[in-house]
């Protein structure tokens, strides 16, 4: 019989929790991220004769502002637009690797997935006749399309470990 180990948060200083402490982690991370950007960007400023030392801090200034360094409102619109539109599938698959990480698989074929979606996405909505359907049963279909192809491309990993007792890994990379 195991003893489950609960954390007291009444008796445990805030600083010593240890949700705590993993977002006191991230946050070094992300800042000592930050600060090599911000070295090797200097560095990069420092030995070519072609950039002076101000952009370097022009860069990391455009990196920590993000979309909202884009000028007007219509441009800022536009930027955070088209940077969600960009970072969504690389949120969604990295929300699918951590649903499997939780669940104590390890799932190193989530680009494979991604693409396999992808790809059947656009098959479905560049193989559909403007015109002969409304756009949002296209985009509904394509959508259903990525998803099933996804799930079936990483059903494939889970055949062969169920049906033959293969690493998952390895058939997952082997999937990518």
């Amino acid at each position: 019989m195991s003893k489950i180990k609960v954390e007291n948060k009444a008796a445990t200083p805030f600083l010593q929790r240890s949700g705590v402490q993993s977002v006191i982690a991230s946050l070094i991370c992300i800042l000592g991220g930050l600060i090599v950007g911000l070295i090797v960007l200097v560095l990069m400023a420092v030995f070519s004769k072609d950039i002076p030392l101000s952009e370097a801090f022009q860069g990391i200034w455009i990196i920590l502002s993000g979309p909202m360094a884009a000028g007007n409102a219509n441009d800022i619109l536009f930027t955070f637009g088209n940077m969600l539109f960009t970072a969504t599938p690389l949120i969604m698959t990295g929300l699918s690797v951590s649903l499997a990480f939780k669940t104590g698989l390890f799932n190193i074929g989530a680009p494979g997935q991604y693409l396999m979606g992808a790809m059947g996405s656009l098959v479905v909505a560049l193989g559909i006749p403007q015109g002969s359907m409304p756009s949002w049963c296209i985009w509904t279909l394509a959508l259903l399309t990525g998803t099933v192809l996804g799930v079936i491309w990483g059903a494939i990993p889970g055949f062969f470990k169920a049906k033959f007792n293969v690493n998952e890994v390895i058939v997952c990379i082997l999937t990518n």
